[in-house]
């Protein structure tokens, strides 16, 4: 079984930086890219065997974590993790929001 990747962020080069991490580092044989929330969510709908989803809450499409445990309420057994951009405060505690099981910064370590 092949292991496959959504990301979904509507900022390519991260998009891009992610999928050869992901494939290069961790294992994953496959990366499908979205750019929009209609976009990931036709990427889940036609690729069977995703082992992850990874979605920028940020993106066009994604209206709050309401949109994000909507997905999960579609895909309950998908891992799925968020973005967390780079301009935003870091919060107390990276909490995933409702639906997510973690967290990624997106950006420079350090800030």
């Amino acid at each position: 079984m092949s292991r496959i990747a959504v990301i979904a962020d509507d900022h390519g080069m991260y998009r891009m930086g992610l999928a050869f991490t992901l494939k290069d580092r961790l294992g994953f044989d496959d990366v499908e890219e979205a750019a929009s929330l209609d976009e990931a969510l036709s990427r889940l709908g036609e690729t069977d065997d995703i082992a992850l989803a990874i979605f920028d809450l940020s993106m066009p499409g994604m209206q709050s974590a309401a949109s994000l445990a909507a997905v999960r309420e579609c895909y309950p057994d998908l891992p799925i993790a968020v973005v967390r951009g780079a301009g935003r405060p870091p919060p107390r505690r990276a909490a995933p929001p409702p639906g997510g099981e973690g967290v990624l910064p997106q950006g420079p370590r350090g800030h």
